[in-house]
């Protein structure tokens, strides 16, 4: 036999809206009588409706993801944090995939919300870095985290890693090691982890008196694809011996492959430093040396945002401090 909610506020003796509260974890119940209400809930096996609860909460118990990252590791990473957050909750996640260049982006999103009327909105770089989304989803009432390279804003709900400041100080191990020819794969334009990454090599090539050679700086879209490119045109130039800071994994292992076919030594020849510390960089010989990004952290900051935001609270929260990326040495710089 199925219960309502109807014989839960009957068997307790507390109206249905109360036992409503207890149904939703409003934290305003007092604890006696959150504990009656449960104790009956336990004895009839009652099992709330998520459709039921979406209703009184006009919102469904859905978080949406929604990205336009061209590395789909990333994005498979990050689901896996958020999942794993959300495991023990009675929310759900959707993920979808947009264009970041369209111009209707911004009504894209709007009707998104409109359609599927998420509790929440989790923005991926590089959308996340467009305050014009983050505002959409204030004007219609839906909690909104954005996650990046750098902080976006002076917001709680901000989850971000000191990219920069992580690179900078990987590179500055490198130098004192020994590794003072330095070349660069950058990432995509207008992706603000790539700028964030590119300021923390050039900071540490500056502070150890050194130039980034210009024959060695090459253009890279987060892809495996063009990681080769840059290995191609490295392996027309000539060279005795260099490190490359590339700015994600995908890139650094597209490079390494091509100039492997090449005949070209790693670290003997060329030491190569990646970012992320994906799959594709322990995959492959020599393995990649890389900062780990950490991005299941960031997923679980980002669901703690979330439930934050979900519930009611007179306190003042502050500005989400940094995640700090670690440096993982291997084959790659010898």
């Amino acid at each position: 036999m199925g219960y309502s909610i109807n014989d839960i506020a009957r068997r307790s003796g507390f109206s249905k809206k109360t036992v409503s509260r207890v149904l939703n974890k409003e934290p305003s119940v007092k604890q006696s009588t959150r504990e009656t209400i449960e104790a009956v809930i336990d004895e009839l096996g009652f099992i709330p409706s998520s459709a039921a609860r979406g209703l009184a909460l006009g919102r469904n118990l859905l978080i949406a993801l929604i990205h336009d990252n061209p590395n789909p590791q990333t994005v498979m990473n990050f689901q896996r944090g958020m999942l794993a957050s959300l495991r023990d909750t009675d929310f759900a996640m959707a993920v979808d995939h947009v264009d970041r260049a369209s111009p209707d982006l911004a009504l894209y999103v709007q009707s998104f919300i409109a359609r599927h009327r998420p509790s929440a909105v989790v923005f991926l770089p590089p959308i996340s870095e467009m305050q014009e989304l983050a505002d959409v989803c204030e004007r219609a009432g839906v909690a909104c985290v954005r996650v990046g390279s750098a902080r976006l804003a002076a917001s709680p709900n901000v989850v971000w890693t000191r990219d920069r400041e992580a690179v900078r100080s990987a590179v500055s191990t490198l130098i004192e090691r020994g590794h003072t020819h330095w070349g660069l794969v950058r990432g995509p334009e207008g992706f603000r982890s790539a700028h964030e990454r590119v300021t923390g090599f050039l900071e540490a090539l500056e502070a150890s008196g050194l130039l980034l050679d210009p024959e060695f700086d090459f253009t890279g879209e987060y892809t495996f694809e063009s990681g080769r490119n840059a290995g191609r045109e490295l392996a027309s130039r000539e060279f005795e011996r260099i490190t490359l800071f590339c700015c994600n994994d995908e890139m650094a292992a597209g490079l390494q492959h091509e100039i492997r076919g090449a005949g070209i030594a790693i670290p003997q020849q060329v030491a190569l430093l990646g970012f992320d510390d994906s799959p594709t960089s322990r995959h492959v010989f020599p393995q990649i040396s890389t900062l780990r990004w950490p991005i299941e952290r960031m997923a679980q900051l980002a669901i703690e945002r979330v439930l934050e935001q979900a519930k009611p609270s007179g306190e003042e929260r502050g500005a989400s401090e940094g995640l700090m990326p670690t440096f993982l040495e291997r084959g790659s710089t010898g």
